[in-house]
């Protein structure tokens, strides 16, 4: 319920964008071939896998915390530094045995770790708190402090209570082991968390005003950051039309020439510009072609190639042919294999 609640409250600017890695091997295969594409089906290369997406995500004057560790991305310092020291403690942090002690007291009940099974004071135990939040961190137990201690299991067992009395209870002390600072010594595991959330943070975590990441990378993103990216792609349309505009630019300011064809207009990709024939001298194979493209409203590579193959005309001649006049402009090739004339 937390974690929904927390998700549906995020309010970001979301900008969605080709991963240009990507896009630029699709030029790159655009003008090798001279093949032109329809921007729909470009677009659709990248809307159709977030892997081939590149995300930004923004919101006002608040900012994302990265991990130096492995570039976990998290909406919150609280979460960055839990993670970090789940994931590093013993690389980043001296951790101490201090001390072990048993309590002391009459008590009518203890608690049960519901994962562990570990024997826990009562509410009402001086250091409560402390102690619950050591075990929950050195038991890597994924639950924040007031959930866990709803789940605990009350125990009344006077035996239990008295095997819980006769457990010495473990105390901690912590330091960093590789800040270059004068040697701080924490006396609790939230004195540590909040030292890193307010001063040497640096060292564990950055800090950024927006979050950018490829969608190959989206299991960088903390959970609930995952789960609202996620639900934007599948619920949300607007980017995919934004996607489209975005992708036209790029090809414009490539220099690729942007036009218009078919019954509904679509816009297409190639990167020749149109050439008329009757600018240049043409062999007699391609004026071949050319003549059989105006002739014929519709008609396929392959069909050409046929037609040309009846009259003795070698293949490999047509098809080299074929290539020149579309890299060049004089026709187009269009990516389900159909010619026309320029």
């Amino acid at each position: 319920k937390i974690e929904r609640r927390e998700t549906r409250n995020f309010d970001f600017k979301i900008e969605i964008k080709p991963n240009p890695e990507i896009l630029n091997k699709t030029k790159s295969l655009m003008a090798k071939t001279g093949i032109s594409y329809s921007l729909k089906e470009i677009s659709n290369i990248f809307s159709d896998n977030v892997d081939r997406l590149k995300i930004k995500l923004m919101e006002g004057e608040n900012v994302f915390y990265i991990s130096n560790l492995d570039k976990k991305i998290f909406k919150s310092n609280e979460e960055a530094v839990s993670h970090v020291l789940n994931k590093s403690l013993n690389e980043k942090v001296i951790v101490k045995e201090v001390g072990k002690e048993k309590p002391n007291g009459n008590f009518n009940f203890v608690f049960s770790c519901p994962k562990t099974e570990i024997l826990l004071p009562p509410t009402n135990f001086h250091d409560f708190e402390s102690i619950i939040k050591e075990h929950i961190f050195h038991n890597k137990i994924q639950e924040n402090y007031e959930n866990y201690c709803k789940k605990l299991t009350k125990v009344e067992d006077p035996n239990q209570i008295k095997e819980w009395l006769d457990t010495p209870i473990i105390s901690y002390e912590y330091s960093y082991k590789t800040i270059k600072k004068e040697k701080k010594v924490f006396s609790s595991i939230e004195a540590l968390k909040t030292a890193i959330k307010k001063n040497d943070g640096s060292e564990f975590i950055s800090k950024e005003k927006n979050c950018i990441f490829l969608g190959s990378n989206i299991d960088l993103l903390s959970h609930e950051l995952k789960t609202f990216v996620e639900n934007f792609l599948k619920n949300t349309y607007n980017w995919k039309k934004e996607l489209f505009f975005n992708i036209l630019i790029i090809l414009k300011k490539s220099n690729f020439h942007i036009f218009k064809y078919g019954k509904e207009k679509h816009l297409h990709a190639v990167i020749s510009k149109p050439k008329k024939t009757t600018s240049i001298n043409l062999s007699h194979n391609c004026t071949k072609i050319i003549k059989l493209l105006y002739e014929t409203e519709r008609i396929s590579k392959a069909e050409i190639i046929k037609i040309c193959d009846k009259e003795d005309i070698e293949k490999g001649i047509i098809i080299k042919e074929l290539k020149w006049l579309v890299k060049e402009g004089y026709i187009r090739e269009f990516s389900n294999g159909q010619l026309v004339h320029n």
